[in-house]
């Protein structure tokens, strides 16, 4: 049997090499393939064989306080992944087959037991390469240092425990489930054993820890409360995982990966003892995945509803005078439930209600809390401006598989893209627009030293802000049009990128498309930057620096505007001429 099992695995990874090898004949996977090796060379593999200092390298240089805050710190981010592993448990059992272990395991005499055996030593290997891939991102250089070992073992260790924990977790719940013990009292039991852990540790540093604002030093504050008490004691075995990582040297990694390894073997002794019925869920899971997969060829969607609930509409159809707003309104319908206008206006009064609470109880002490607010605002609002077009799809990529209903409607072309436009470009903007007010507010009654004191004066700050508002949602069209055009433009090109499947001549073809699209991007601000630049400069000499920054916003948004209707034309002017054949994935 463990030679059948073995020829399985084996003709498997044979296969998938033979179908991405014979993909290469095709020349756009070729040209992802070479742009990401050519990507994956300049960015990571050059500078790591370079001679500058190891990336991953200087845990074994830091002091000996940084590597346990370090190390605590990591424990707590394991801690906070198993935690929402039980409490976000479906109840299922989670041991995944593909379709054809389904069809060639299943059917024969292979005991239950023995398939477990079988899918941990599977993500055993598959540990291997997520390893060599996360230490390439992250460590890089350290792979060519005399640490490459504590590198590879160290991430091996905690993606292996990940795996082999969330099996534990999915047929543990599972045998819960069946046993009556649902979703909602496992939350219930979860968040209160939570509750208690935080409780403790709050209990225990307010009684052994000088005040956060009074401490000599933070990390030293922090790192006493991560590795005692408390949440020392929970925080444990999580550490021993991340130990191996900051080992100094050979006999403190031996020390370091006896502890890591044991919890591993404790771990698959716990799965392959859980005798939980998984064979109908494996079998449901399968065509669940099938079926995600053909609604990801149809409709660009990664993800496929397990049922469809009525809801209410965001705004009353018969009130929509152009037609680019039914667009806008089917699009919004087939967002998240919860996104809705309430969603904005509840995070608009969550955040000022919690900046004026920080601001009345910290008093002169508010930039502890403030400054890190603008800071983190200020980078989520940066991260949906370049990512959120990326990933909110509710426009033409969703919608070109219904390209012949579409050519049917007695609309020109653009004003079917510009309706299509519209859904994300309100989603993107409101997101920009909260992280526009708590960057406002988290600066609120004080000045950084970074800032300029003539340009980020408290009212130029106010003036600033809606600047950035009104520009955001220009900004975000003309970025959403690139993604757009791209099926209407490139259909070939297209539906290869959004078929849902590994390997790095897709991965190179998405980073074309990321790179073509931030530089076409940047080349259509290039015109409203030099605007925005020139007439501010000569503004600000005669006006002062409020009334620039006025002029220079409305400039920029009237180049945005000609670029974006003279984008919206063409694209709509191609989609006129589509051909429906190409179209079609």
């Amino acid at each position: 049997m463990v030679s059948a099992l073995l020829y399985l695995r084996w003709t498997s990874l044979r296969n998938a090499f033979r179908a991405h090898a014979a993909r290469l004949r095709r020349p756009k996977y070729l040209a992802g393939f070479l742009f990401a090796a050519a990507y994956f060379y300049f960015f990571f593999m050059r500078p790591a064989a370079s001679g500058l200092p190891a990336r991953g390298a200087f845990f074994g240089a830091l002091p000996a306080d940084a590597t346990t805050l370090l190390l605590g710190a990591g424990a707590l981010a394991l801690f906070v992944i198993i935690s929402g592993m039980w409490l976000l448990a479906s109840g299922q059992p989670g041991i995944r087959f593909t379709e054809a272990e389904i069809a060639f395991l299943f059917p024969a005499p292979v005991s239950r037991r023995t398939l477990v055996h079988y899918k941990l030593l599977s993500a055993l290997a598959a540990s291997l390469i997520q390893t060599l891939f996360f230490a390439l991102i992250f460590n890089s250089r350290a792979l060519f240092s005399v640490r490459v070992l504590y590198i590879l073992a160290g991430w091996w260790i905690v993606l292996t425990f990940l795996n082999f924990h969330y099996m534990a977790t999915t047929l543990t719940t599972a045998r819960l489930a069946a046993a009556g013990f649902g979703q909602r009292r496992r939350l219930a039991v979860g968040g209160t054993a939570l509750l208690a852990v935080a409780g403790a540790v709050a209990l225990w540093t307010w009684r052994t820890q000088p005040d956060v604002l009074l401490a000599p030093s933070l990390t030293g504050w922090a790192r006493d409360v991560l590795t005692h008490g408390p949440l020392g004691w929970v925080l444990a075995p999580f550490r021993w995982l991340v130990a191996p990582f900051f080992a100094g040297g050979p006999a403190a990694f031996l020390l370091a990966i006896g502890p890591a390894l044991a919890l591993l073997a404790a771990h698959y002794v716990w799965v392959v003892r859980l005798n939980v019925s998984f064979e109908e869920a494996a079998i449901a899971a399968a065509a669940r995945r099938a079926a995600q997969v053909t609604a990801a060829l149809r409709t660009g969607k990664r993800t496929l509803s397990a049922r469809t609930t009525a809801r209410r509409d965001p705004f009353s159809l018969a009130l929509a005078r152009w037609p680019e707003l039914a667009f806008l309104w089917k699009n919004l319908l087939s967002s998240p439930a919860w996104l809705t206008w309430r969603a904005w206006l509840n995070g608009a009064l969550v955040i000022i209600v919690g900046t004026l609470v920080l601001q009345r109880t910290m008093g002169d002490s508010y930039w502890l809390a403030g400054a890190p607010l603008a800071t983190a605002s200020a980078m989520g609002g940066l991260m949906a401006l370049f990512y959120g077009p990326l990933l909110t799809r509710m426009d033409l990529r969703q919608d070109l598989a219904n390209a012949d209903v579409l050519k049917t409607y007695p609309l020109a072309g653009w004003r079917i893209v510009l309706g299509e436009l519209l859904a994300p470009t309100a989603i993107i903007a409101g997101i920009i627009w909260l992280a526009i007010l708590a960057w406002l507010l988290g600066l609120w009654g004080q000045h950084p030293p970074q800032l300029s004191e003539v340009w980020f004066s408290p009212h130029l700050r106010v003036i600033l802000a809606l600047a950035a508002a009104a520009t955001a949602p220009f900004l975000v069209a003309l970025e959403l049009l690139v993604p757009n055009a791209a099926p209407v433009l490139l259909p070939g090109w297209f539906h290869s990128l959004r078929t849902p499947a590994a390997g790095i001549d897709l991965m190179g073809q998405r980073l074309i498309f990321g790179f073509g699209q931030v530089l076409v991007v940047l080349l259509a601000l290039l015109p409203a930057a030099i605007a925005a630049a020139l007439l501010g400069f000569i503004v600000q000499a005669f006006a002062g620096p409020a009334i620039a920054i006025v002029v220079a916003t409305i400039a920029v948004i009237l180049v945005l505007v000609g670029e974006l209707w003279c984008g919206v034309w063409v694209v709509g002017r191609r989609f006129e001429r589509l051909d429906l054949v190409e179209a079609r994935p």
